[in-house]
């Protein structure tokens, strides 16, 4: 009785979903294979019954596929894959009024795009997308606002990551505006949450990211604002990574007071969860606060980044603290600069305290005082250039444009020193 023989495949299929959910992926496969034999054979035995086909499609090759991605085995995996497409295509060539047919040969291209852009075959996987997106398009002309849209929506940010591998940026940003508009008047009409939101905050996330890779900040800004406003709040974490990547943005952009805000939200969100993502976070807004004048707030900051690490960043993290106290109390930062001098310190470190002494040069009013700080300034950085500092050319063009060395300008072991690194250079 073929039916016997249906409900015996049913059952290796669903003990194999059961295994893949308990990831024994290994299991699942036995079981999903032996499930497609059962499944084959009825098919080899009853042609006509194209039930028998549908479920051969649905409930085994693409299993199979999906499990067989799991254990890594992608050539394998591809075949079900492709096992399942010649299935689905001829199921919606046969009855193309039959929109489920179209709707799981759209998917199953899909999800061997996703597949192929795993493997060193981004091209391939374009193509799959976009077969799936022109299924889509006509599924969501028919039915708007239906599950189609929503998959047509998810296809077409993936088909931008699937642009993006391939190296060609600015191609990717029309896939990426699709896919919102495609989704967004989901979210607005409240249609198949949370998943149309969660689609179209990741698409926003995607985009900004890009965006910022082509140097269109305001426009990443707008995005990192998009996908905070469809985040909620339920998972701390990734809101966090949202406002400091907005913040990052502010930052470039000199908006240093907005930049400061989405810090404090990132603080609010870290709580003591997360030690070093903490201490980052306190050593931006500091930037931050120091940007905008706001020395006694940025010594706070300081001071928490200080007692969260207790890696190699922290001497460099005392010497961003003293500067800041040049503004508020300079006796502070030398207290501060003649500790660390005490320590074995990284080049990068003694180019900092250097700055330390040069800033207070600057600070000054005590001719003798000013002449022992500067000279102790340019003695650090002539240090920092033995140690191999000066050895990435960029950080000459950085001394040259800093602020800190305007105090060292006028003098002629300074000029010296400026001159031999340039003329290393060429």
């Amino acid at each position: 009785m073929p039916e016997y023989r249906e409900f015996l495949a049913n059952h290796h299929n669903n003990l194999g979903a059961v295994l893949a959910g308990l990831v024994k992926h290994k299991e699942a496969e036995v079981e999903y294979r032996a499930a497609l034999a059962i499944r084959k054979k009825l098919v080899d035995d009853f042609p006509n019954n194209f039930n028998y086909r549908e479920y051969l499609a649905n409930h085994h090759h693409h299993n199979l596929g999906r499990v067989l991605v799991a254990r890594k085995r992608y050539a394998k995996a591809q075949a079900e894959y492709r096992e399942a497409l010649v299935i689905r295509k001829r199921l919606a060539d046969l009855f193309p009024a039959v929109p489920g047919h179209r709707s799981r040969l759209a998917n199953t291209h899909a999800e061997l795009g996703y597949l192929l852009l795993s493997r060193p075959e981004p091209a391939e996987a374009g193509r799959e997308y976009r077969r799936s997106v022109a299924l889509l398009e006509q599924l969501t002309a028919d039915s708007p606002l239906s599950n189609y849209q929503l998959s047509l929506g998810s296809t077409c940010c993936n088909l931008g990551h699937c642009v993006r591998h391939k190296g060609v940026p600015a191609d990717v940003l029309p896939w990426y505006d699709r896919a919102i508009r495609t989704l967004a008047p989901l979210v607005e009409r409240k249609l198949h949450l949370p998943t149309s939101r969660e689609y179209l905050r990741n698409t926003h996330v995607s985009r900004a990211s890009l965006r910022m890779e082509l140097g269109k900040v305001e426009d990443a800004i707008r995005d990192w604002t998009g996908g905070i406003e469809l985040a909620g709040d339920q998972d701390k974490k990734f809101l966090c990574e949202l406002h400091r990547q907005r913040a990052l943005a502010l930052m470039k952009l000199g908006k240093f007071e907005d930049a400061t805000r989405d810090w404090t939200r990132g603080i609010e969100l870290t709580g003591d969860q997360d030690k070093k993502l903490l201490c980052e976070l306190h050593r931006q807004r500091a930037l931050a606060l120091m940007k905008r004048g706001r020395f006694p707030d940025a010594i706070k900051d300081w001071d928490r980044a200080i007692d969260l690490d207790e890696g190699p960043e922290r001497a460099l993290i005392r010497t961003m603290r003293a500067k800041c106290w040049v503004r508020v109390d300079p006796k502070k930062a030398l207290d501060e600069a003649k500790a660390l001098l005490g320590d074995s310190l990284s080049p990068e470190v003694i180019y900092s305290v250097a700055c330390v002494y040069a800033m207070c040069a600057g600070r000054t009013k005590d001719a003798g005082a000013k002449e022992r700080y500067a000279a102790r300034a340019v003695a650090l950085l002539q240090k920092a250039r033995e140690q191999g500092f000066f050895k990435d050319l960029t950080y000459v063009t950085r001394m040259k444009k800093h602020d800190a060395m305007e105090p060292l300008r006028d003098r002629a072991d300074f000029r010296k020193l400026l001159a031999e690194l340039e003329a290393g250079r060429k």
